[in-house]
C-alpha cells in the first residue's frame, strides 16, 4: 500500500504551500528503474488524483488546478507510457520484473491514456493528430514558457533533446527530481531564466533572410551560385535516396537469386541483363552494405558493432574467406573507401550532367556549376564519413570527431539524422537519406515512433 508522504505541520515563512500534489507523479519519475515497485499503482493513483477539468492541484485544499503541477503530473504519466511502449518494442532489454511493471492490462492502458489525452487537451486546448501526439513534448508557445524553472527543468529532462540533456542524461534528471523535491516541501517556485523570445527568433531570422535575398538581388553571381547549391543538394539527395534503396538494397542482387525468378523492378530487370563487370560492381556494393552493414553488425543495439571479440573474429574469417578485406578497413560497412565513393558518384553523373545541361539551356553560368557541385560532391564526402557516427552513443561520437565534425554533430540537422537512421535499421524500406531530402521527396521518409525515441535516449545518441 502507498503510504502518503508526511509533510511538516507548519511551513517556514517566505515559503510557498507544499506542493503535495507533486507526490505520485515524482515518486512515479523516481521509481521507473525500480523494478520491485509496482509502478501500475502509482501511475494508476497518479491518474485517478486528475480533476474534472483535465489539470492537476497543487494540493488537495487548493482551489483551481495550476499550470506547474498539472505539467509535472502530466509529463511523469507521459514519461511512464513512453517507457512502456519501448518496453513493448524492446523487451530484451528489460528483465522480467521491470517489464511486469511496465506492462499495465489492456483497460489500465486505455485509461491512462485516457488520462494524458484529457491532460493535453486541458493544457494546450487541441487534439493531436497522431495517435502519440500525446506523448511528445509539450509545445513551448502555449505551455512551457509560462511554466515556473522547477517543472520546466522536469521537461527538459523527460522529453527534452538537447546536447546537454543527451551527453548528460542523469545529472539532469538529479538536478530536476532535487527541484521538484524542494516544491514538494514547500519551497517557493523560482521563475525560468529569460531567453530570447520567439519574436525576436523570428525577427532575427527574418534580417538574415531579407540580408541574403537582398545581397543575392545586388549581386548576379552569387545568386546564381546560390540557386546552383539549392539544386545541387535536391538532386544530389534524390540521387542518394534512390542509389540506396535501388542498388544498395535490391534483393535481387543476391548471387543465384535472379535466375530463380523473374525480376520485379526495373532496376532488377537491367541488372539482370547488364554486363558481368557491372553486375560485379552493384553486388559488390549490395553485399557491404546490406549483407554486411545491416545484417552481420549492430544485431544488438545500434551502438553495439559486435557483441564480443568472438563475433567480430567470426565476421573476420568469413570476410577473409569471400576475400573482402576492404570490408575490415572500411568498418564493416560504417564507412565506404575512395573506390566505393567514386562508384557511388559514377552512378550519379547522369543525373548531375542532365541537371545541369537543363540549367545552361536555360540561361545558367558557371557559378551555377560550382553551386551545384559543393553539396553534390562536397556533402556526400561528408557522409562517408557522417555514417560512422550515427553509430555511436553521443559522448563517444564528440569525443573522437574532428573538430569540424563535432561541430556538424551538434546541430538539429545531425540530431534529424540521427532520428532517420535509426528507423532505416527498423525499417530498411525507409528513411534512404542522410543528405535529407530526398525521401521526403519520394514519399520515403518516416518519423521515429515513441519507443523508438526511448530506445535512442537509452542509447544516449545524438
Amino acid at each position: 500500500m502507498l503510504v502518503p508522504m508526511q509533510l511538516p505541520s507548519s511551513v517556514a515563512p517566505g515559503f510557498s504551500q507544499p506542493r503535495t500534489g507533486w507526490h505520485s507523479a515524482v515518486q512515479l519519475v523516481k521509481n521507473l528503474e525500480r523494478p520491485s515497485t509496482d509502478l501500475v499503482s502509482l501511475a494508476s493513483q497518479l491518474a485517478g488524483s486528475q480533476q474534472p477539468d483535465g489539470g492537476w492541484k497543487q494540493n488537495p485544499q487548493a482551489v483551481e488546478t495550476d499550470l506547474d503541477s498539472s505539467v509535472v503530473n502530466h509529463l511523469a504519466l507521459a514519461t511512464y507510457l513512453r517507457r512502456a511502449a519501448h518496453a513493448q518494442a524492446f523487451p530484451k532489454t528489460y528483465e522480467s520484473s521491470q517489464l511486469h511493471a511496465l506492462t499495465p492490462d489492456a483497460q489500465t492502458l486505455r485509461s491512462l491514456r485516457s488520462t494524458l489525452e484529457k491532460s493535453w487537451l486541458h493544457l494546450t486546448g487541441t487534439t493531436p493528430a497522431e495517435s502519440d501526439g500525446v506523448l511528445q513534448p509539450l509545445p513551448r508557445r502555449k505551455v512551457l514558457r509560462h511554466l515556473s524553472q522547477a517543472p520546466a527543468q522536469l521537461h527538459e529532462a523527460l522529453l527534452g533533446s538537447s546536447i546537454k540533456v543527451r551527453l548528460e542524461p542523469q545529472q539532469i534528471l538529479r538536478e530536476a527530481l532535487t527541484a521538484a523535491d524542494s516544491a514538494l516541501q514547500g519551497h517557493a517556485l523560482e521563475s525560468q531564466p529569460k531567453k530570447r523570445t520567439d519574436l525576436v527568433k523570428f525577427l532575427a531570422g527574418g534580417a538574415l533572410v531579407a540580408g541574403a535575398a537582398g545581397l543575392m538581388a545586388l549581386s548576379p553571381g552569387l545568386a546564381q551560385l546560390a540557386l546552383g547549391a539549392a539544386v545541387g543538394w535536391a538532386v544530389s539527395s534524390a540521387n542518394e535516396s534512390i542509389v540506396h534503396e535501388k542498388i544498395l538494397h535490391l534483393s535481387e542482387v543476391q548471387p543465384g537469386s535472379v535466375s530463380s525468378h523473374k525480376p520485379a523492378t526495373a532496376f532488377a530487370r537491367l541488372y539482370a541483363k547488364s554486363p558481368e563487370w557491372l553486375k560485379k560492381s552493384v553486388e559488390s556494393i549490395w553485399f557491404g552494405h546490406t549483407k554486411i552493414h545491416h545484417f552481420q553488425t549492430f544485431k544488438h543495439d545500434q551502438v553495439t558493432q559486435f557483441k564480443s571479440p568472438e563475433e567480430k573474429a567470426k565476421l573476420d574469417a568469413y570476410l577473409h574467406k569471400q576475400g573482402r578485406e576492404d570490408m575490415i578497413d572500411e568498418e564493416y560497412g560504417a564507412t565506404i573507401g575512395l573506390k566505393g565513393h567514386l562508384m557511388y558518384q559514377g552512378i550519379s553523373l547522369p543525373s548531375y550532367v542532365a541537371a545541369l545541361g537543363a540549367a545552361f539551356a536555360l540561361g545558367a553560368g558557371p557559378l551555377f556549376a560550382v553551386g551545384f557541385a559543393l553539396p553534390a560532391l562536397g556533402f556526400q564526402g561528408v557522409v562517408k564519413e557522417y555514417h560512422r557516427y550515427t553509430h555511436m552513443p553521443a559522448q563517444k561520437a564528440l569525443e573522437t570527431a574532428s573538430y569540424p565534425m563535432k561541430l556538424f554533430l551538434q546541430t538539429p540537422l545531425s540530431r534529424y539524422n540521427m532520428r532517420r537512421h535509426f528507423v532505416h535499421h527498423a525499417e530498411p524500406t525507409t528513411n534512404f537519406n542522410l543528405m535529407p531530402g530526398g525521401d521526403w521527396l519520394r514519399g520515403k521518409s518516416k518519423s521515429a515512433s515513441v519507443a523508438q525515441e526511448e530506445e535512442l535516449r537509452r542509447l544516449g545518441v545524438l
